[in-house]
């Protein structure tokens, strides 16, 4: 701890006399090392990297409806893919931490349509991003031995360390689904956007991210995803309420997403990390009003969406926030037992009144509410996983064993229950026949990946909380206020996401597979910057 202590005070000593060194490029033994860029500077080089990505992904793009200059030659949209990948070369860290940018924009009807010859293919902005910054970062390794970018192996190890058995096996259980699955092309498209691909990137992350302002910028790009689709919201049901679909409770948005969960859902994972910086006390009244009304427009965004899940989960966030801003122990337990009996009071007096918004919500033509349904959907899920317990059905292969439907129509036993085995009144299921899963994070990786699949799911979970109150305790020796919020707010995106999975997907989806791993990366590594390793200034 002396030892500690001791390299702590020097490099604080050094810090006002040593400029920020840019993590990037890799340099040539021969050449000198590059100048540190300014403030203004590295946000222009950002914005660069923003910019040209945006403009490949827009111009020509057809597929969307809001494509610039749809009759332009391709050889334009690439030439601003050239400018992205130019950009990256020199500034890899920045391009990697300003990849969570891409995760919504991953549907059919969003994906860049690329021409060869004849043949159309169409690829995810995030499959493209990443194809990009992986070739480059093996190009570097290869042509740079001492690439000064990389962060070192012990420090790589005590990142990864608390994760690596939980994601091996999550891995394993993950390939080996594959031999269950009836539609193994299903199986092997998801195994690689939902499994490979983001660990891919969480990969490049725990390699090239080096710095507090690496980390920092990356938990931005992640919240600043989210507030930007969360304004694409407003701006949808202010002025564009003829692209929603009216419900019985009334329109919801689902800007580039099939429905309003999963707004709701990516919200969960980016809207905590605003609020936890919101509690920190070491912001600026600027940046506390800034932060303030970022939240304000993703929590209009989030009532909007009537997801009552999404709803609860945000609460949990903001509870659990709120707790981590007590002075101590006591005044914990005080609010504790004061928001106990409140809860209690409340319950008490408007259950009936609670119960029946809950299971009275998105009734359909029989009535039957979605609530309802959930118990029947569950039920059936559990059915499917007594019957294929170690490898589950396989990735993506629900639909398979759920119901008779034109996405898979194969001759097998269907799983879903029409009526209620007790009552016999029908359950509503028929009315969805293409639910693509069983409304339960930890139901749908056990259904999808067998029993080794969940332990490693629940490994991972156990892990990253373990690894948050470990580097919560560190931090408090430290007093290090920006980096107990950056904590809390990554703790508290991922109990939020695993809240509202108790009754949706939360995780085998594209963009919440990547959402879901970065939180692992970045809390890896706030775990070992609270540990003292890699001190850094906090620049932005």
């Amino acid at each position: 701890m002396e030892k500690f202590d001791e390299t702590l005070s020097t490099i604080q000593g050094k810090q006002n006399s040593v400029e920020h060194m840019a993590s990037d490029p890799p340099e040539r033994p021969t050449r000198a090392t590059a100048r540190s860029l300014t403030f203004w500077q590295q946000r222009l080089y950002e914005g660069g990297l923003i910019l040209s990505l945006l403009l490949f992904y827009l111009i020509g793009n057809q597929q969307t409806g809001l494509g610039l200059f749809p009759a332009a030659p391709p050889l334009l949209a690439f030439l601003f893919l050239a400018i992205f990948t130019l950009l990256s070369w020199f500034r890899l860290s920045v391009a990697i931490t300003l990849f969570p940018i891409t995760f919504p924009f991953y549907l059919p009807y969003y994906q860049k349509v690329i021409e060869i010859g004849h043949s159309k293919l169409s690829f995810s902005l995030a499959e493209i991003t990443l194809g990009i910054l992986f070739g480059i970062a093996i190009i570097q390794v290869l042509l740079y031995k001492e690439n000064r970018n990389l962060a070192t192996l012990r420090l790589l190890w005590e990142r990864i360390k608390p994760f690596l058995l939980p994601t091996l096996l999550f891995l394993f259980a993950a390939c080996m689904s594959l031999t269950t699955a009836l539609q193994k092309h299903y199986a092997t498209v998801d195994l690689r956007k939902e499994v490979l691909f983001p660990l891919l990137y969480a990969i490049l992350a725990l390699l090239f991210l080096r710095t507090r302002q690496d980390l920092k910028r990356l938990l931005l790009a992640l919240s600043g995803i989210g507030l930007c689709i969360a304004v694409m919201g407003i701006i949808q049901f202010t002025f564009f309420k003829e692209t929603m679909v009216r419900e019985a409770e009334g329109f919801r948005i689902h800007t580039v997403y099939g429905n309003a969960n999963s707004i709701g859902l990516l919200l969960d994972y980016t809207l905590p990390l605003l609020l936890a910086w919101l509690f920190s006390k070491k912001n600026t009244w600027l940046a506390r009003l800034s932060l303030l009304v970022c939240c304000v427009l993703m929590l209009i965004a989030l009532y909007l969406t009537q997801s009552l899940g999404a709803w609860l989960a945000i609460g949990v966030a903001l509870l659990f926030c709120g707790a981590c801003a007590l002075p101590n122990r006591k005044a914990l337990l005080i609010c504790a037992i004061a928001f106990g009996a409140a809860l209690a009071l409340l319950l008490l007096i408007y259950h009936q009144a609670l119960l029946s918004y809950v299971f009275e919500r998105h009734n359909s033509h029989i009535g039957v509410g979605t609530a309802e349904k959930r118990i029947y959907l569950w039920q059936t899920a559990w059915n499917m996983i007594r019957d294929h317990f170690w490898f589950g059905v396989g990735l993506d292969n629900w639909l398979c064993h759920y119901s008779r439907n034109s996405i898979c129509e194969l001759p097998t036993y269907h799983y879903w229950i029409l009526r209620d085995p007790l009552t016999g009144k029908l359950t509503g299921l028929s009315d969805e026949p293409t639910l693509s899963h069983p409304h339960n994070v930890f139901l749908h990786v056990w259904v999808s990946m067998g029993i080794f699949g969940l332990l490693a799911f629940l490994g991972l979970l156990v892990q990253f909380f373990r690894t948050f109150i470990r580097g919560l305790l560190a931090v408090h020796k430290t007093r290090d206020i920006e980096l107990r919020w950056q904590l809390v707010g990554v703790a508290g995106a991922m109990l939020a996401a695993m809240t509202q999975g108790l009754i949706d997907s939360a995780f085998l989806e594209q963009d919440l597979s990547y959402c879901f791993w970065t939180l692992i990366v970045a809390m890896g590594i706030l775990f070992v910057f609270a540990r003292g390793r890699l001190i850094q200034p906090a620049t932005a």
